[in-house]
Protein backbone atom coordinates (compact mmCIF):
# COMPACT_ATOMS: atom_id res chain seq x y z
CA UNK A 1 0.00 0.00 0.00
CA UNK A 2 1.34 3.46 -0.92
CA UNK A 3 1.92 5.52 2.24
CA UNK A 4 2.49 8.75 0.29
CA UNK A 5 0.13 11.40 1.77
CA UNK A 6 -1.38 11.96 -1.64
CA UNK A 7 -0.38 9.02 -3.89
CA UNK A 8 -0.82 8.97 -7.69
CA UNK A 9 -4.37 7.91 -8.59
CA UNK A 10 -7.46 8.65 -10.66
CA UNK A 11 -9.66 11.27 -8.98
CA UNK A 12 -12.99 12.81 -10.03
CA UNK A 13 -11.98 15.59 -12.45
CA UNK A 14 -11.86 18.87 -10.48
CA UNK A 15 -12.56 20.85 -13.67
CA UNK A 16 -15.90 19.11 -14.09
CA UNK A 17 -15.24 18.42 -17.79
CA UNK A 18 -14.49 14.70 -17.43
CA UNK A 19 -15.29 11.78 -15.19
CA UNK A 20 -11.74 11.33 -13.86
CA UNK A 21 -8.41 13.14 -14.08
CA UNK A 22 -5.07 11.62 -13.06
CA UNK A 23 -3.23 13.07 -10.06
CA UNK A 24 0.48 12.11 -10.30
CA UNK A 25 1.20 12.60 -6.61
CA UNK A 26 2.30 16.22 -7.00
CA UNK A 27 0.03 17.86 -9.58
CA UNK A 28 -2.94 17.36 -11.87
CA UNK A 29 -2.04 15.88 -15.27
CA UNK A 30 -3.60 16.12 -18.73
CA UNK A 31 -4.72 12.45 -18.62
CA UNK A 32 -8.49 12.09 -18.31
CA UNK A 33 -10.90 9.15 -18.39
CA UNK A 34 -14.60 8.93 -19.25
CA UNK A 35 -16.40 5.61 -18.76
CA UNK A 36 -13.17 3.66 -19.17
CA UNK A 37 -11.92 5.55 -22.25
CA UNK A 38 -8.74 7.58 -21.69
CA UNK A 39 -7.70 10.74 -23.51
CA UNK A 40 -5.80 13.93 -22.78
CA UNK A 41 -6.94 17.49 -22.16
CA UNK A 42 -5.04 20.27 -20.47
CA UNK A 43 -6.18 21.33 -17.04
CA UNK A 44 -6.12 24.92 -18.34
CA UNK A 45 -8.23 24.22 -21.45
CA UNK A 46 -10.82 26.87 -22.20
CA UNK A 47 -14.46 26.38 -21.40
CA UNK A 48 -16.67 26.50 -18.32
CA UNK A 49 -14.97 24.72 -15.47
CA UNK A 50 -15.33 24.27 -11.77
CA UNK A 51 -12.51 25.68 -9.62
CA UNK A 52 -9.51 23.38 -9.93
CA UNK A 53 -8.34 23.75 -6.36
CA UNK A 54 -4.96 22.71 -5.08
CA UNK A 55 -4.83 18.96 -4.46
CA UNK A 56 -7.33 16.15 -4.01
CA UNK A 57 -8.29 15.15 -0.46
CA UNK A 58 -5.27 13.52 1.10
CA UNK A 59 -5.17 9.81 1.73
CA UNK A 60 -4.95 9.20 5.47
CA UNK A 61 -2.63 6.27 6.34
CA UNK A 62 -4.34 5.90 9.69
CA UNK A 63 -7.57 4.92 7.96
CA UNK A 64 -7.57 1.13 7.78
CA UNK A 65 -10.89 -0.32 6.61
CA UNK A 66 -11.41 -4.04 7.01
CA UNK A 67 -10.27 -5.05 3.49
CA UNK A 68 -7.54 -7.49 2.47
CA UNK A 69 -3.99 -6.04 2.00
CA UNK A 70 -4.26 -6.50 -1.77
CA UNK A 71 -6.73 -3.60 -2.04
CA UNK A 72 -5.46 -0.33 -3.48
CA UNK A 73 -6.68 3.25 -3.11
CA UNK A 74 -7.52 4.38 -6.62
CA UNK A 75 -10.43 6.81 -6.85
CA UNK A 76 -12.98 7.51 -4.15
CA UNK A 77 -12.43 4.46 -2.02
CA UNK A 78 -10.94 1.01 -1.93
CA UNK A 79 -11.11 -1.29 -4.93
CA UNK A 80 -9.57 -4.65 -5.74
CA UNK A 81 -6.45 -5.34 -7.76
CA UNK A 82 -7.79 -5.07 -11.36
CA UNK A 83 -5.83 -8.16 -12.49
CA UNK A 84 -7.39 -10.52 -9.95
CA UNK A 85 -9.74 -12.01 -12.53
CA UNK A 86 -8.31 -15.50 -13.00
CA UNK A 87 -11.72 -17.21 -12.81
CA UNK A 88 -13.01 -15.00 -15.62
CA UNK A 89 -9.84 -15.61 -17.65
CA UNK A 90 -10.26 -19.38 -17.43
CA UNK A 91 -13.87 -18.99 -18.53
CA UNK A 92 -12.79 -16.88 -21.52
CA UNK A 93 -10.12 -19.47 -22.40
CA UNK A 94 -12.68 -22.28 -22.60
CA UNK A 95 -15.13 -20.20 -24.66
CA UNK A 96 -12.40 -19.20 -27.13
CA UNK A 97 -11.12 -22.79 -27.17
CA UNK A 98 -14.54 -24.10 -28.19
CA UNK A 99 -14.75 -21.46 -30.92
CA UNK A 100 -11.31 -22.43 -32.28
CA UNK A 101 -12.26 -26.13 -32.28
CA UNK A 102 -15.43 -25.28 -34.20
CA UNK A 103 -13.45 -23.26 -36.77
CA UNK A 104 -10.84 -26.03 -37.18
CA UNK A 105 -13.60 -28.60 -37.71
CA UNK A 106 -15.37 -26.39 -40.24
CA UNK A 107 -12.18 -25.80 -42.22
CA UNK A 108 -11.14 -29.47 -42.07
CA UNK A 109 -14.42 -30.76 -43.47
CA UNK A 110 -14.49 -27.95 -46.05
CA UNK A 111 -11.09 -28.79 -47.56
CA UNK A 112 -10.87 -32.56 -46.94
CA UNK A 113 -11.18 -35.12 -49.72
CA UNK A 114 -14.27 -37.32 -49.35
CA UNK A 115 -14.62 -41.05 -49.96
CA UNK A 116 -17.26 -43.62 -49.25
CA UNK A 117 -16.20 -46.29 -46.77
CA UNK A 118 -16.15 -48.86 -49.60
CA UNK A 119 -13.83 -46.65 -51.68
CA UNK A 120 -11.48 -46.08 -48.73
CA UNK A 121 -11.22 -49.81 -48.00
CA UNK A 122 -9.93 -50.47 -51.54
CA UNK A 123 -6.71 -48.73 -50.42
CA UNK A 124 -4.38 -51.37 -48.90
CA UNK A 125 -3.34 -48.90 -46.18
CA UNK A 126 -6.94 -48.44 -44.99
CA UNK A 127 -8.96 -50.82 -42.84
CA UNK A 128 -11.58 -50.79 -40.13
CA UNK A 129 -10.24 -49.56 -36.80
CA UNK A 130 -9.46 -52.34 -34.35
CA UNK A 131 -11.74 -50.84 -31.69
CA UNK A 132 -14.67 -50.02 -33.97
CA UNK A 133 -16.43 -51.66 -36.88
CA UNK A 134 -17.75 -48.28 -38.06
CA UNK A 135 -14.52 -46.26 -38.18
CA UNK A 136 -11.96 -46.46 -40.98
CA UNK A 137 -8.27 -46.13 -40.10
CA UNK A 138 -5.49 -45.53 -42.63
CA UNK A 139 -1.83 -46.22 -41.86
CA UNK A 140 0.26 -43.02 -41.44
CA UNK A 141 -2.69 -40.84 -42.47
CA UNK A 142 -5.31 -38.95 -40.52
CA UNK A 143 -8.90 -39.63 -41.55
CA UNK A 144 -12.30 -39.06 -39.96
CA UNK A 145 -15.32 -41.26 -40.64
CA UNK A 146 -18.85 -39.92 -40.31
CA UNK A 147 -21.72 -42.21 -41.30
CA UNK A 148 -20.62 -43.66 -44.66
CA UNK A 149 -18.14 -40.89 -45.54
CA UNK A 150 -14.38 -40.85 -44.93
CA UNK A 151 -12.64 -37.43 -44.83
CA UNK A 152 -8.90 -37.04 -45.46
CA UNK A 153 -6.98 -33.78 -45.70
CA UNK A 154 -4.59 -34.29 -48.58
CA UNK A 155 -1.85 -31.97 -49.78
CA UNK A 156 -4.14 -30.27 -52.31
CA UNK A 157 -6.37 -29.08 -49.46
CA UNK A 158 -3.94 -28.70 -46.56
CA UNK A 159 -2.53 -25.41 -47.84
CA UNK A 160 -5.96 -23.81 -47.89
CA UNK A 161 -6.76 -25.28 -44.48
CA UNK A 162 -3.59 -23.85 -42.90
CA UNK A 163 -3.96 -20.51 -44.67
CA UNK A 164 -7.54 -19.93 -43.56
CA UNK A 165 -6.73 -21.08 -40.02
CA UNK A 166 -3.81 -18.65 -39.76
CA UNK A 167 -6.00 -15.86 -41.16
CA UNK A 168 -8.67 -16.60 -38.57
CA UNK A 169 -6.13 -16.64 -35.72
CA UNK A 170 -4.60 -13.37 -36.90
CA UNK A 171 -7.92 -11.55 -37.25
CA UNK A 172 -9.36 -12.95 -34.03
CA UNK A 173 -6.47 -12.92 -31.57
CA UNK A 174 -4.32 -10.10 -33.01
CA UNK A 175 -6.60 -7.64 -34.80
CA UNK A 176 -9.82 -7.97 -32.77
CA UNK A 177 -8.06 -8.27 -29.42
CA UNK A 178 -5.59 -5.55 -30.36
CA UNK A 179 -8.28 -3.02 -31.28
CA UNK A 180 -10.87 -3.61 -28.56
CA UNK A 181 -8.85 -5.57 -26.01
CA UNK A 182 -11.05 -8.65 -26.07
CA UNK A 183 -11.97 -11.84 -27.86
CA UNK A 184 -15.55 -13.11 -27.76
CA UNK A 185 -14.62 -15.17 -24.71
CA UNK A 186 -13.29 -12.12 -22.89
CA UNK A 187 -16.33 -10.07 -23.87
CA UNK A 188 -18.56 -12.80 -22.44
CA UNK A 189 -16.70 -13.08 -19.14
CA UNK A 190 -16.00 -9.38 -18.64
CA UNK A 191 -12.22 -9.03 -18.96
CA UNK A 192 -10.01 -6.92 -21.20
CA UNK A 193 -6.39 -7.01 -22.37
CA UNK A 194 -4.76 -3.61 -21.83
CA UNK A 195 -1.41 -1.86 -21.78
CA UNK A 196 -0.04 -0.47 -18.52
CA UNK A 197 -1.87 2.83 -19.11
CA UNK A 198 -5.21 1.03 -19.46
CA UNK A 199 -5.60 1.45 -23.23
CA UNK A 200 -6.17 -1.43 -25.71
CA UNK A 201 -2.90 -3.20 -26.59
CA UNK A 202 -2.85 -2.55 -30.31
CA UNK A 203 -2.41 -5.17 -33.03
CA UNK A 204 1.37 -5.65 -32.65
CA UNK A 205 1.27 -6.26 -28.90
CA UNK A 206 -1.75 -8.53 -29.27
CA UNK A 207 0.07 -10.51 -31.98
CA UNK A 208 3.15 -10.98 -29.75
CA UNK A 209 0.93 -12.04 -26.86
CA UNK A 210 -0.93 -14.53 -29.05
CA UNK A 211 2.21 -16.07 -30.57
CA UNK A 212 3.71 -16.69 -27.13
CA UNK A 213 0.54 -18.48 -26.05
CA UNK A 214 2.18 -21.57 -27.55
CA UNK A 215 4.89 -21.28 -24.86
CA UNK A 216 2.34 -20.68 -22.11
CA UNK A 217 0.03 -23.34 -23.48
CA UNK A 218 0.53 -26.46 -25.62
CA UNK A 219 4.37 -26.46 -25.72
CA UNK A 220 4.50 -26.72 -21.90
CA UNK A 221 1.21 -28.62 -21.44
CA UNK A 222 -0.21 -25.33 -20.06
CA UNK A 223 2.00 -25.58 -16.96
CA UNK A 224 3.91 -22.39 -17.84
CA UNK A 225 0.74 -20.33 -18.21
CA UNK A 226 -0.85 -21.66 -15.03
CA UNK A 227 2.28 -21.13 -12.91
CA UNK A 228 3.19 -17.66 -14.21
CA UNK A 229 -0.34 -16.25 -13.90
CA UNK A 230 -0.61 -17.67 -10.39
CA UNK A 231 2.72 -16.35 -9.11
CA UNK A 232 3.65 -13.22 -11.09
CA UNK A 233 2.84 -9.66 -10.09
CA UNK A 234 -0.20 -8.65 -12.10
CA UNK A 235 -1.06 -12.30 -12.91
CA UNK A 236 0.83 -12.19 -16.21
CA UNK A 237 1.76 -15.11 -18.42
CA UNK A 238 4.90 -15.06 -20.57
CA UNK A 239 2.92 -13.56 -23.47
CA UNK A 240 1.79 -10.66 -21.28
CA UNK A 241 5.32 -10.02 -20.00
CA UNK A 242 6.74 -9.93 -23.52
CA UNK A 243 3.93 -7.76 -24.92
CA UNK A 244 3.68 -5.43 -21.93
CA UNK A 245 0.02 -6.26 -21.33
CA UNK A 246 -2.29 -7.07 -18.45
CA UNK A 247 -5.70 -8.72 -18.25
CA UNK A 248 -8.09 -6.68 -16.10
CA UNK A 249 -11.78 -6.52 -15.23
CA UNK A 250 -13.70 -4.70 -17.97
CA UNK A 251 -14.87 -2.02 -15.55
CA UNK A 252 -11.22 -1.13 -14.86
CA UNK A 253 -10.18 -0.83 -18.52
CA UNK A 254 -9.06 2.72 -19.26
CA UNK A 255 -7.35 3.18 -15.91
CA UNK A 256 -3.59 2.82 -15.41
CA UNK A 257 -2.94 -0.67 -14.05
CA UNK A 258 -1.91 -0.52 -10.39
CA UNK A 259 -1.04 -3.90 -8.85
Amino acid sequence: MDTHPNPPRWVPDPTGRHQYRYWDGAQWTDHVSDHGVTSTESVTATGPVAPVGGVPPAYQPSYQPSYPPSYQYVTQGWVTDPTKVMGRRYGAFFIDGLLVVAVVALLFFSFATRYTVAQALTDPACHYASDSSNQVSCDNRFVITTNNTVYELRSDGSGYFIGFLLAFDGLYFAVLQGLIGATLGKLATGVRVVQADGSPPGVLRAAVRSLLFFVDGPFTIYICGVVTTATSRGHRRVGDMAAGTYVVAKERAGEPVVV
